[in-house]
């Protein structure tokens, strides 16, 4: 049994969580900044004279703020490790996360507008389970010549994702309120090192992926990669020079695959429990809510990678420097389809093939003088987006519908992929004779926006939209400092991006006229003269059109992290049976200086046809946290 190794790892943890339903977000934002809280006689403000839609938001996050999540979780691994024939070992490893959520609702009788009220108390209550399991098993061949290693594996992998949900409203299991889903990946691997003379270094690696998300005829994906190394500083010409202390150049190729969409978008899902009335009689009847797509199939991203290593001044200063591009072709989205197909959601389907041409340049310093440890880094990566081609012989592609019915951004062949997209705002309409010796869509009125004629035909129509940015950064960049001296430790993370776009679609996403950013009501059109930027306050009209008007500068940069702290010193710790005590502070997106006027320039979403477009996103956090970490 000498060569069996057995290792297990097994965590438990047990979360309490609290959270608060309603619009809370959105009610601040439109909620009219003339009311208080609450109003003379301590009872929650009535807003409703601007409007029966806005609410008061102090009481949805008091009456709505009884929600509890209980999370308990295990998370584990098994692992066997067999050494035979000398040279080869097999390893098995098991892991698994099973994860049981409990969530409990409970929102009382109350009343603070006709509009803002609710007259059943109610209580509500999910139980989600959720399961997955990974099994790995491979085998390693390592031998090692006078000049020659080789490493050779192969292995297989299996995973298998199951997830269950039931909702209750008291008691009673909610229509459709038991909500299953599942997925599996079956995966076949192999690959091979081999390094010559401490010198050369080859790597090629090939893996075959099932995901069963994907219809049988387009269920596997296969994968291959190659890479190659030569540590040009170990060559016999290099042994006598000063000027480096290692240099190595370095190329690769391969093809990676994505499958991470809705679950199984092959399939047409169909809702019942719907009537109509025909006559006197009533009528049961089901729809299409998601449309198939039978022929969807893995994304793939084909990247080639050249890059340079290098290191100076006894390795205090290191750096490389990468040139890559990347095809990924068949992403995955959903996309709009006209309403008339009458189904709820859009497909999913493989929409188009995009090329990012790019520098990585990273740049570090380390040293250490007696007492005291410093380095400082810099990141620098330029990329170029481009979109190379969309699948099914469609020249464009439309997508992020804005509050006011526009798409916000068009992708074509030689842009970025999610362009914004729209009209160019050519000043602001002063009288009537303006509006009508100029283009115009017909309905204006003094202070509404003119925009461009940009194809000079005398009308204003679709036709003269244009490219008005792109969500994608030119160039992200990042700087990292440290220091330690005398038992105290500093360490922070810059990052930032620059070249890119956001649009404020949150401001056009209204339904009243009671509050207003300060962008738009400082300098808002008020009479002939007044402004020729911003229009006069309406509650519709042209003036929300998707317009370079909405699209700001999305360049950022921040103190992504921030981290002091103190180590007593070891003669002190040692005596109460410590190796290590530190006494530590550290805080994460403290700082942010950013030309976006809202109230964060990043807005996650996972399709990049709707990238960077801020539909009222809640602002990043910002954490701050002091401890203690104890070595025994």
């Amino acid at each position: 049994m000498k060569n069996i190794k057995i290792g297990t790892n097994l965590a438990y943890s047990t979360d309490l969580r609290k959270s608060t339903g309603g619009g809370v977000m959105g009610g601040a934002y439109r909620m009219p900044p003339v009311y208080a809280v609450y109003d003379s006689t301590g009872k929650f403000s009535d807003p409703t004279k601007f409007g029966q839609s806005i609410g008061n938001p102090a009481a949805d996050l008091f009456y709505k703020s009884d929600q509890d999540t209980r999370v308990n979780r295990w998370v584990g691994t098994v692992h066997a490790d067999w050494t035979f024939l000398k040279d080869f070992t097999f390893r098995t490893n098991f892991g698994f996360d099973s994860r049981k959520e409990y969530f409990h609702y409970f929102e009382p009788i109350f009343m603070v507008t006709s509009s803002q009220l609710n007259n059943v108390e109610r209580t509500s209550r999910d139980t989600t389970q959720a399961r997955t399991w990974l099994w790995e098993n491979t085998v390693n061949y390592n031998k090692v010549w006078e000049n020659l290693r080789l490493n050779v594996m192969a292995g297989q992998s299996a995973q298998e994702y199951n997830y269950g949900k039931r909702s209750f409203l008291g008691d009673v299991l909610i229509p459709r309120g038991d909500t299953k889903e599942d997925w599996a990946m079956m995966s076949y691997l192999a690959r091979a090192n081999v390094t010559l003379f401490d010198r050369f270094l080859f790597t090629a690696s090939f893996r075959a992926d099932g995901s069963s998300r994907f219809p049988k005829d387009n269920r596997w994906g296969y994968y291959p990669s190659v890479a190659a190394g030569w540590n040009i500083s170990q060559e016999p010409f290099m042994r006598d020079q000063k000027i480096f202390d290692r240099l190595k150049l370095r190329a690769s190729w391969g093809i990676t695959g994505n499958d991470k969409t809705s679950l199984y978008p092959s399939l047409g899902i169909i809702t019942d429990e719907l009537y109509s009335a025909f006559g006197d009689t009533i009528q049961p009847g089901a729809t299409l809510i998601n449309p198939a797509n039978a022929k969807v199939r893995w994304e793939t991203t084909r990247q080639t990678d050249v890059g340079l290593e290098f290191a100076l001044l006894g390795g205090r200063f290191n750096a490389e420097i990468d040139w890559y591009q990347r095809f990924t072709f068949d992403i995955l989205s959903t996309l709009p389809i006209p309403d008339y197909v009458g189904a709820g959601n859009f497909p999913v389907v493989n929409s188009a093939q995009i090329k990012n041409t790019g520098w990585d340049f990273t740049v570090q310093w380390r040293e250490t003088k007696d007492k005291v440890s410093y380095n400082f880094g810099v990141i620098l990566s330029p990329v170029k987006n481009e979109v190379g081609k969309i699948n099914e012989g469609k020249s464009e592609i439309f997508d992020a519908q804005t509050g006011q019915g526009d798409f916000a951004t068009r992708t074509t062949i030689g842009a970025p992929i999610g362009a914004f997209y729209g009209y160019k705002v050519a000043g602001v309409f002063q009288t009537v004779d303006e509006i009508a010796t100029m283009p115009s869509f017909g309905s204006e009125k003094p202070g509404d926006f003119r925009f461009a004629d940009l194809n000079g035909d005398g009308k204003l129509d679709g036709s003269d939209r244009t490219y008005l940015g792109s969500p994608i950064p030119t160039l992200t960049y990042g700087f990292s400092a440290g220091l330690e001296v005398f038992g105290i430790d500093i360490a922070a993370d810059f990052f930032g991006v620059k070249g890119n776009k956001v649009v404020n679609a949150k401001t056009v996403s209204r339904f009243d006229t009671p509050n207003w950013e300060t962008v738009w009501y400082d300098n808002r059109w008020t009479g002939e003269g007044t402004s020729n930027t911003v229009p006069r306050v309406t509650n519709g009209g042209h003036n929300y059109r998707m317009s370079d008007f909405l699209v700001e500068d999305g360049a950022f940069f921040r103190l992504r992290s921030i981290v002091l702290g103190y180590s007593l010193p070891k003669r002190w710790v040692s005596q109460i049976g410590m190796s290590r005590a530190r006494f530590y502070a550290s805080g994460t997106n403290l700082w942010t200086k950013q030309a976006y006027s809202g109230y964060t320039p990043e807005f996650p979403d996972a399709s990049p046809f709707k990238a960077g477009i801020d539909n009222l996103n809640y602002p990043m956090a910002k954490t701050m946290l002091v401890g203690l970490d104890v070595t025994f």
